[in-house]
């Protein structure tokens, strides 16, 4: 299964499971074989309500992911807006890849070009 996590923006194509959540992301992660996984970081909403800045983030999944030793089989992307987001985000998916018995890609999509990392 492809996983497209993201509040907002649609997945690319029909082919991608859409959940808005980082608690609907993680419970597929835990109950299904995700291969592909797609990551925003904010979630939550407009800015002006106050608990949508209490949502769980793509970066709080990522953690949860490392405690539970979870990711996908194949490659993890990330595509927040959000640069220092991407960066730690990077940082805690290199941590999940390098503790998994199958390595995974990590890709960081962002407007001007594609970043890939070998783990």
């Amino acid at each position: 299964m492809k996983l497209w996590l993201d509040d907002v923006r649609p997945p690319p194509d029909e082919t991608w499971m859409w959940v808005k959540s980082a608690q609907e992301a993680l419970d597929l992660f835990r109950d299904k074989e995700v291969t592909i996984a797609s990551l925003d970081f904010n979630l939550g909403g407009a800015p002006s309500r106050l608990y949508d800045w209490l949502a769980p983030n793509g970066g709080q999944l990522l953690q949860a992911m490392a405690v539970e030793n979870l990711g996908p089989e194949e490659e993890l992307r990330i595509h927040t807006d959000n640069k220092r987001a991407a960066d730690q985000m990077v940082l805690l998916a290199t941590q999940i890849a390098l503790h998994r018995p199958k390595r995974f890609r990590i890709v960081v999509d962002d407007q001007f070009k594609t970043y890939l990392y070998e783990s």
